[in-house]
C-alpha cells in the first residue's frame, strides 16, 4: 500500500504544480490555455445568476458546479482545487474498500485519465460523476439504502442523465427484472429508448434529446466525424436508435483520434489536447478488454453496467467523450478485479439490502 500512497502523492504534487503555474493564470484570464470545458460558464452563472431558478432545468445540468462555486466563492480557486482533491481522494478510498479489486491498477487507470487530471483544477461536473461512479461500484455489493439516496442526489449534481441511468440500473438489478439474459435486457432497453426518443421529440423534452446538446457540442466545436454523426442522428430520430447505437457510441469513444494535428492548439486545450488523450485511453481500455477477455455481459457485470450507461447517454445527441467518463471507469473496474470473484457478487441485487 505504501507504493500506491507514493504514486497518489506524486500525482497530486504534479496537479498542484500545474494548478499554481498554469491553471491560476488561465482562470484569472492571464494565460490562454483552456484546460477546462465549461468552468467560465459556471463561474459567470455563480456570480451573475442569469438562469436563477432554472439551474435544475433538464437541459442545463448546471446544478453541481454552480452550487459548489456559490458555496466556496466563484473566484476562490484554491478552495475549488482543494474541494476537487478531497473528492478525488474520497473516491479512491471508497474503491479501496472493495476486497475484489486491485486498487493499484484501478487507481492507475483513474489517474492516467486526462479528464481526471483536468477535473482537479476547475469547477466541473466530472468530479461529481467520479464519486458517483465509485459509490455505485462500492454499493453494488454493500447494498446500503442511505448510499442509494446519496448517489441519487450526487448524480443529479453531475447530470440528470446520470440519475436516469442510476434508476434504470437499480431496476435492472432488482427482483422487478424477471429477464435473466443480460443481452436481452440491453436489447429491450434499446427498444424502449428508441420508442422514448420518438415520444420525446413531440414534447418539451425534445429540446433535451434532439437539439440543445447537439448544437452546443457539435456545431460549436466543429469536431471531426461530424458528417457521419449527423447521419447517425438522422437514423436515431427516425425509429433507428437501436441501429445507430453501436456506431454512434464507438464514434464518440474513438473519433477524436483524428484530431492529432490539433493537440498543440492550446487555445482550446480541453477539446484539442485533453480529449484527444482521453480518446487514446479509450482505445487502450478497449484493447485491454480484448486481451483480458473482458467482453461477456454475463460474467463481467460492470461491462454490462457500462453498456447500460452508454444506452442512456447515447439517447442525447452528444458528441463529446467526457460524457462517457463514468462508463470507462466501470470498464476499468472490470480490468482491475482480482481473479477470484465470488459468484454472489455477480447475481445479488443492489436493492436487497441488509437489515438495518
Amino acid at each position: 500500500m505504501k507504493k500506491i500512497y507514493f504514486q497518489i502523492a506524486v500525482y497530486l504534487l504534479i496537479a498542484t504544480f500545474f494548478f499554481i503555474v498554469v491553471a491560476l493564470d488561465v482562470l484569472n484570464g492571464k494565460l490562454e490555455f483552456q484546460f477546462y470545458s465549461d468552468t467560465a460558464t459556471w463561474i459567470d452563472e455563480a456570480i451573475y445568476g442569469g438562469h436563477g431558478d432554472d439551474l435544475t432545468m433538464l437541459n442545463r445540468n448546471e446544478l453541481g458546479p454552480v452550487t459548489i462555486l456559490r458555496w466556496l466563492g466563484p473566484k476562490n480557486y484554491w478552495a475549488m482545487f482543494l474541494f476537487n482533491v478531497i473528492v478525488f481522494l474520497l473516491s479512491l478510498y471508497i474503491l479501496s474498500k472493495d476486497k475484489d479489486l486491485n486498487i493499484k491498477t484501478m487507481s492507475f487507470y483513474i489517474m492516467i485519465s486526462p479528464i481526471t487530471f483536468s477535473s482537479l483544477l476547475s469547477a466541473n461536473k466530472e468530479i461529481f460523476a467520479l464519486i458517483c461512479t465509485c459509490l455505485i461500484i462500492y454499493n453494488h455489493k454493500a447494498k446500503n439504502i442511505f448510499l442509494v439516496f446519496l448517489i441519487l442526489v450526487l448524480s443529479y449534481m453531475a447530470r440528470w442523465q446520470y440519475t436516469l441511468f442510476y434508476i434504470i440500473y437499480l431496476l435492472l438489478f432488482s427482483k422487478l427484472n424477471f429477464i435473466k439474459s443480460r443481452l436481452l435486457s440491453i436489447t429491450l432497453l434499446l427498444l424502449g429508448a428508441t420508442v422514448g426518443l420518438l415520444i420525446f421529440q413531440y414534447t418539451l423534452l425534445g429540446d433535451v434529446f434532439l437539439k440543445y446538446t447537439f448544437e452546443r457540442e457539435m456545431f460549436g466545436d466543429n469536431y471531426e466525424g461530424a458528417g457521419t454523426y449527423l447521419k447517425l442522428l438522422e437514423i436515431q430520430s427516425t425509429y433507428g436508435y437501436i441501429f445507430a447505437f453501436i456506431p454512434k457510441t464507438l464514434l464518440i469513444l474513438v473519433a477524436r483520434i483524428k484530431m492529432y494535428d490539433h493537440i498543440f492548439d492550446f487555445s482550446d486545450a480541453y477539446n484539442n489536447t485533453v480529449l484527444f488523450f482521453q480518446t487514446v485511453l479509450h482505445i487502450f481500455v478497449i484493447y485491454k478488454c480484448y486481451v483480458n477477455k473482458v467482453y461477456s455481459l454475463e460474467k463481467n457485470t460492470f461491462l454490462y453496467i457500462a453498456i447500460i450507461y452508454f444506452v442512456v447517454f447515447g439517447m442525447t445527441p452528444i458528441f463529446n467523450p467526457r460524457y462517457f467518463y463514468p462508463a470507462i471507469i466501470f470498464i476499468c473496474y472490470e480490468l482491475s478485479r482480482k481473479k477470484v470473484v465470488k459468484k454472489k457478487y455477480d447475481v445479488d441485487s443492489p436493492l436487497e439490502y441488509a437489515k438495518m
